[in-house]
């Protein structure tokens, strides 16, 4: 199947839908199946890739497709060295569209490795990076939390002097302290200590933010989860990126109901 849906991708003219779809087709047999050395899988994911190029674009048509292609990859869960070098480059690049980047940002945690944590560790660490690459880069680190995430994080919030990214980050820690989801216990483990040194302003109307609310009934096994994420950009005065999840968990497994992104620029 993977092999055969991979053929579309050789058509010129694609719909967007049709990335995600291929993706999901590589995302499925991946989730059962071990990657690494399926030749046919790596096929279909250079394929992808090669419709990224190098992120940059002339026209929306061609910045749509490209983005269509980062989601694709995505939902993959499978990415090869290469393919992470690349997408960690596009969304370390200043010179390419801040949409494709977080596209590229977002693709990441597909595969936790410190090939592409060392490079959005400096994205992060940037103060003059705008807000939303920066918050889309923490979110995709604390998506593979470690040891070198939690210091380099503690690093970067005792300097941080951007409330947009300050603000974000200790709602999230909060949060994350306080959550019963058990897909962020890792991070809960290694990232749950870490308090910034001074309180950062906190207003839902000009500063991002995340919340929570989540709970879980062990005896019973039910728990559920609904966490959302609003994005401001020092460069505008509505949100401009905004989740909404929604899982529960059933005896052990997780389902999820609701996932909604937005996205909003040049308003």
């Amino acid at each position: 199947s993977v092999a055969v849906v991979a053929t579309l991708l050789d058509q010129p003219d694609l719909p967007r839908l049709g990335y995600l779809g291929v993706g999901q087709v590589i995302g499925k047999y991946c989730q059962d199946h071990p990657c690494e050395n399926v030749p046919e899988v790596k096929q279909a994911v250079h394929k992808i890739r090669e419709k990224v190029g190098n992120g940059k674009t002339k026209t929306r048509e061609q910045e749509n497709t490209v983005v269509s292609a980062l989601k694709a990859l995505g939902n993959t869960r499978f990415l090869d060295d290469a393919t992470l070098q690349k997408l960690a480059n596009i969304g370390a690049d200043k010179n390419v569209r801040n949409r494709v980047r977080v596209a590229a940002i977002e693709a990441l945690p597909n595969r936790c490795t410190m090939k592409w944590k060392n490079i959005l560790f400096k994205v992060l660490a940037d103060r003059e990076e705008d807000s939303e690459v920066r918050i889309k880069a923490y979110l995709s680190l604390v998506a593979c939390p470690c040891p070198h995430v939690a210091n380099q994080l503690k690093e970067t919030l005792d300097k941080e002097t951007v409330n947009q990214v300050g603000s974000f980050i200790q709602s999230h820690l909060r949060n994350l302290r306080a959550s019963t989801d058990p897909s962020k216990l890792d991070a809960k483990a290694h990232l749950g200590q870490i308090k910034p040194r001074s309180k950062f302003p906190e207003d839902f109307r000009k500063f991002s933010f995340n919340n929570e609310l989540s709970y879980k009934i062990d005896s019973l096994g039910v728990g559920s989860t609904l966490e959302n994420n609003v994005i401001y950009s020092q460069n505008s005065f509505v949100p401009r990126s905004t989740s909404l999840n929604m899982t529960m968990e059933l005896f052990g497994r997780n389902f999820n109901f609701l996932e909604l992104n937005t996205r909003v620029e040049n308003l």
